[in-house]
Parts: structure tokens; sequence; C-alpha cells
């Protein structure tokens, strides 16, 4: 039997069965016994709670989505008709090293529900920089690339001629 992992993200609890199956305290004993083991503690907890009870909904109503390793057409594709978009693993549409496609969606839905005192997290690492000039290239944005590539590499030429 395949056991089914879920993202933590976009939960249905039907929160009076956990509650009466005491879900605080197994979960806490749960954590205790696997601390050192978890990478996403809320997640693996949950999940292990609810090894082979869990239902899964029709994944349109949570699309799990990378926003660094999917191109502009799969976005298109794969969000048509979503009821939410989950941005999975650690690039996320308020991060300027997102996914362009992804970053300009998520700004200009901000905009349009009033939030525009948010502002986005600034690129300040050489990491950040190789994670746009990586989904650039997904993107066939190649020109961008090559332009963000050759600033990456300037940038590293002149640390290493300061030290």
């Amino acid at each position: 039997m395949r056991m089914i992992y879920i993202n933590s993200g976009v939960l249905l609890l039907d929160l009076n069965s956990l509650r009466n199956d005491g879900f605080r305290e197994k979960c806490t004993a749960l954590y205790e016994i696997y601390k050192d083991y978890l990478k996403m503690p809320d997640q693996c907890v949950i999940n292990k709670y609810a090894e082979n009870k869990k239902l899964i909904l029709d994944k349109s109503w949570n699309i799990q989505i990378p926003a660094n390793l999917i191109s502009k057409d799969m976005w298109e594709s794969e969000t048509m008709g979503a009821a939410i978009i989950h941005f999975i693993y650690d690039t996320k549409p308020w991060m300027k090293w997102c996914n362009p496609t992804i970053f300009n969606f998520y700004w200009e839905f901000i905009q349009r529900v009033g939030l525009s005192n948010i502002k986005p997290i600034e690129i300040t690492t050489i990491n950040h920089m190789i994670a746009l000039a990586n989904i650039l290239d997904i993107n066939q944005s190649f020109k961008e690339s090559s332009k963000l590539k050759t600033d990456l590499i300037n940038l590293l030429i002149k640390n290493l001629s300061e030290k």
C-alpha cells in the first residue's frame, strides 16, 4: 500500500473528531519521538498521526506549484480553474528571484486587493541570483538569464579581487 503524504499548507479538518481523538496530545507525543528527523515538523507529524486515515480532495482545490521549477506554459495549463494555488518549496512569489510569470501574477493580485504597502523581498545573495537565472532559462528568457549570469560572474570576480 502506497502511503499518501500531504502538504499541510491547505487542509480540511474535522476539528471535533480531532479534539475527541486527542489530536494535540498525540501530535505532541509523535513530535517528541521523531523531532530529530523532521524536515517540516507540522506536516510530518500530521502525516504520521493521520497514517491511513487521509482523504484527498480533487487537485483543483489545491494546485501545488513549485514556483521556480515551472515554465510559463505549464503555469498556465496547471492553474486553469484552480480554487487555491499553493506555492511549494523554498521560493515564493513575494521574492524577487521567483519565476517572473508567477511573481507578476502574485503582485498583480496584491495590487487588485489593495495591499500596496506590501513589498517584495529583494535579491540579496548569489543563490538568489542563480535561482532567478535558472528559472529564466526554464522559461527560455535566455537574454535576461545571460545578463544576470554575467552580472553574477562580475560580482564574483570583484569579490575575489578584493580578498
